[in-house]
């Protein structure tokens, strides 16, 4: 079931990088998870896709590398695509994750977030942050959710330029970040 939601959510999101990412390109689905997003983004784009994550959860089998939280083991623009979906807000700390990710990348990163803007979107971000840590075993660990104003500062403090950015409903965003390489 819950394959089947996120299979159905990748080709939205295929769909949503449309003009943004070129055929054949190379992509790093960092935070890959399952792998079905990656998986849909190689059929898609006809791309080489490459999942990475701090623990191996594959449900398809997509080219993995295990990864730490800090420090990507790829080289300077290695990829011309980082590939980020709903993964920011685990990360210890999200400002290392893009500089890694703005290094590995020499043309664009593709972020998907949760917003944690107004009454019931903050609510909805304190239960999956509750879900998430009992599910993932981290109870306490913090999660960075932010709002649209606090994720540009941020892309803007570390050299990154929104190319292209659409809200999803009143909870989610869509950017599209130029990484100046």
């Amino acid at each position: 079931m819950v394959n089947k939601i996120i299979s159905r959510a990748s080709d939205r999101m295929c769909r949503d990088c449309d003009g943004f990412i070129p055929e054949g390109s190379r992509i790093i689905d960092l935070g890959c998870g399952s792998g079905i997003v990656g998986q849909k983004l190689s059929e898609h784009f006809k791309a080489q896709v490459i999942g990475a994550d701090v623990a191996d959860t594959r449900a398809k089998n997509i080219p993995f590398c295990l990864i730490g939280d800090n420090v990507l083991p790829f080289d300077n623009d290695e990829f011309d695509i980082c590939f980020i979906s709903f993964v920011l807000h685990h990360a210890t700390n999200p400002a290392i994750t893009l500089k890694e990710a703005k290094r590995i990348t020499k043309d664009k990163i593709i972020i998907y977030e949760d917003l944690a803007e107004g009454f019931f979107a903050r609510i909805r971000c304190f239960f999956h942050k509750m879900f998430y840590n009992i599910l993932a075993g981290t109870w306490g660990k913090r999660c960075h959710f932010k709002t649209q104003g606090e994720w540009e500062k941020l892309f803007s403090d570390l050299g990154l330029e929104v190319a292209a950015k659409k809200r999803i409903g009143m909870k989610k965003i869509f950017f599209v970040l130029e990484t100046g390489a």
